[in-house]
């Protein structure tokens, strides 16, 4: 006098379309992730150099740091020292060969109202220009002429 009860057939292979969807949304989900950290530069080898400056006006973190003209990095952290302020750039590392050590960091606009960035200027003494920069070197900043100066 026990009856069965037939399990309703209503969706017919409803967990598989599901699950089907899920790993789609996950699998789209984890591609734009990695999309993302590839545009922010986090596959990409990294060295730091620092410079040390009076103030920082006009210096932001995340700004554009460019040599030649061409982006080559960004700021990346600014601290209060006992020499000033610390600058630390971090710089894409297939570039650094080309940077020395009597190299020079300079704020440029372009334009007058344009976007700032931090230039950087290779050095010109024959002696420093042999040794290209590591992991850490400190380079020199060269300030902005104020409008009583020029």
């Amino acid at each position: 006098m026990h009856e069965q009860q037939a399990i309703p057939r209503r969706f017919p292979g409803i967990r598989r379309r599901i699950t089907l969807f899920l790993g789609t949304a996950l699998v789209g989900l984890v591609g734009a992730v990695l999309l993302v950290a590839y545009k922010q530069g986090a596959f990409v080898r990294q060295t730091s150099i620092f410079f040390y400056a009076e103030d920082v006006i006009g210096i932001n973190k995340g700004m554009t740091v460019r040599l030649f003209g061409l982006p080559v990095g960004s700021v990346k952290h600014l601290e209060i020292t006992t020499r000033g302020v610390q600058v630390e750039l971090s710089i894409v590392s297939e570039y650094v060969p080309r940077l020395t050590k009597g190299t020079n960091a300079r704020l440029t606009r372009e334009g007058y109202i344009g976007a700032a960035s931090l230039l950087l200027l290779p050095g010109s003494d024959p002696k420093s220009a042999r040794e290209p920069l590591a992991e850490g070197d400190v380079i020199g900043y060269l300030p902005n002429r104020g409008v009583a100066e020029l």
